[in-house]
């Protein structure tokens, strides 16, 4: 339905997933660029990473969809999926799936392989942003790795053991997403948008050469993410206030409110500390 277009979290929920998906505002792609070699075409990388991630998405939302619409009556699927959240769509009905056709264990077995896969070449990279971050505060690479992996583990605990908590943290740092996207957009509006696409995108050998429209499409993205965070703020104005100030509520304008505050808090606290701390770590490999 086209009213649908009129619900802010239609928007908020796609531009996060996307975020999510291709790593933009995260910083992974920050933490690729280490490894990258100097005359590497980013145009072209960036092009691969976005319409590879997004074909294949848009595959197996429609495979998804049409498999829920083929094994259960039209009112009952579009009930179900009005009801439902994302996370168990493919693991609900994809099975049932690779049960209608011939040889659909095997299939079956094939394509959760490929996303166990898919998950841990995720979980490198969101181990190598972390790592990266602990090693430019001095610690060696290996105790970097360690501290990540056991902190992944235990903060993953509660999420794993309970649903809403999963709900609500996929929530609120998948707007945390947008809200960085914007920095990482600023930061490229501050710089000259048009001197950062001259300088560090259309290099020498680039097989893609991108144009003008870029610069307005940087402008955009930082515009985008002001205009819904903002719509987002302003829906909340006649909700019940202690439906939408409460901290672990899925989907609610104070759950991210407050865990915004308190991580700024506590970076605020931490940052001539960490500060600090960078600096020693980027002295000391020049030192040696």
């Amino acid at each position: 339905e086209l009213s649908e277009l009129t619900n802010y979290s239609i928007w908020i929920e796609a531009l996060t997933q996307n975020a999510w998906d291709t790593g933009a505002g995260w910083g992974l792609v920050l933490t690729y660029a280490i490894y990258m070699r100097a005359n590497e075409d980013t145009a072209l990388n960036a092009f691969v990473i976005g319409f590879g991630n997004n074909s294949m998405s848009l595959l197996a939302g429609i495979m998804v969809l049409c498999t829920v619409f083929s094994v259960m009556p039209v009112a009952e699927a579009e009930a179900m999926l009005a009801t439902s959240g994302n996370e168990g769509l493919t693991f609900i009905w994809v099975p049932q799936l690779f049960q209608q056709i011939p040889g659909g264990q095997f299939f079956q077995a094939l394509f959760f392989l490929a996303l166990v896969f898919a998950a841990w070449t995720s979980l490198v990279a969101m181990i190598e942003m972390a790592s990266r971050l602990l090693m430019d505060l001095g610690f060696e690479r290996g105790r970097a790795i360690g501290i990540v992996g056991v902190a992944g583990l235990l903060l993953g605990i509660p999420s794993a053991l309970k649903l809403e908590i999963f709900q609500n943290q996929d929530w609120v740092w998948g707007v945390a997403l947008m809200v960085s996207g914007f920095f990482f957009a600023f930061a490229v509006l501050k710089y000259g948008v048009t001197r950062f696409r001259e300088t560090f995108i259309n290099q020498s050998g680039s097989d893609i050469q991108i144009g003008p429209w870029w610069d307005w499409a940087m402008r955009l993205v930082a515009f985008e993410a002001v205009f819904l965070a903002a719509w987002f703020l302003w829906s909340a104005r006649s909700d019940d206030f202690r439906e939408t100030w409460t901290l672990f509520s899925p989907y609610n304008v104070g759950s991210v409110v407050i865990q915004f505050v308190i991580v700024l808090i506590i970076l605020l606290l931490l940052n001539k500390r960490i500060a600090s701390a960078v600096q020693r770590g980027q002295e000391q490999p020049a030192a040696e």
